[in-house]
């Protein structure tokens, strides 16, 4: 624990060090804004999130050991419930408080809309090509486990509620369904579709090389 620091120390091989330095950036400039409001503090507040976005969906598709999180579509599927979860939020803020959050009703409608959808066709071109893709069995049925709960809460839920908000004024509560469809798969891959691969050695490594090499491990030893 004492060694947290090194995480700084690789920005040209690491994701984990370059969303180290996009918090970095994010909570002084977010500060500045909120002390100081201004629409280049916004850019770059924004530009910040999305880099540490971007570096959270690299950083789960490198790790090459787990099956099921270096299927390709992975960065996408994190990119994009990072986006539609974001819309999600900000709608429910927008809820919570009308008069500090204002948000024109047709565009946002749209806009939630659109992100649901493409989370959905993600899902399922995720789950349809997880067993071509090496997610092995029990991972594979974690998946099928929750699609039905994901399709009724986190899809079809808020875009139904996203198409009639215009009129009913449910953004809120489509937002709030977007969020809860987000953690439910994110929570499954990450925590209990994470069978591991396996490990292969097909050469044992020797402590040591030449005539200073270390004598072999059993070495010495007398065997029964």
């Amino acid at each position: 624990k004492l060694r947290f620091l090194r995480v700084l120390m690789r920005p040209q091989s690491s994701w984990m060090t370059r969303e180290t330095y996009a918090v970095a950036v994010f909570y002084p400039v977010l500060l500045v804004d909120l002390i100081r409001p201004h629409l280049a503090l916004h850019l770059l507040v924004a530009l910040a999130a999305l880099a540490f976005l971007y570096c959270q969906a690299r950083i789960l598709h490198a790790a090459k050991g787990i099956l099921s999180w270096r299927v390709d579509l992975i960065p996408t599927m994190i990119i994009m419930t990072g986006l539609l979860e974001g819309a999600g939020l900000l709608v429910v803020a927008a809820g919570l408080a009308p008069s500090a959050v204002a948000l024109p009703a047709v565009p946002v409608a749209l806009c939630g809309v659109v992100l649901v959808a493409i989370n959905a066709l993600l899902w399922r071109r995720y789950v349809a090509v997880a067993e071509s893709g090496g997610v092995p069995p029990l991972s594979r049925a974690e998946l099928r486990r929750i699609t039905p709960a994901l399709l009724v809460v986190g899809h079809l839920a808020p875009l139904i509620l996203f198409a009639l908000s215009p009129w009913l004024g449910a953004t809120a509560a489509a937002g709030a369904a977007c969020v809860a469809g987000g953690i439910l798969w994110k929570f499954t891959v990450v925590t209990r579709a994470c069978h591991q691969q396996g490990f292969s050695l097909p050469k044992m490594p020797q402590r040591g090389s030449g005539e200073r090499a270390a004598p072999p491990r059993m070495a010495g030893i007398p065997l029964p």
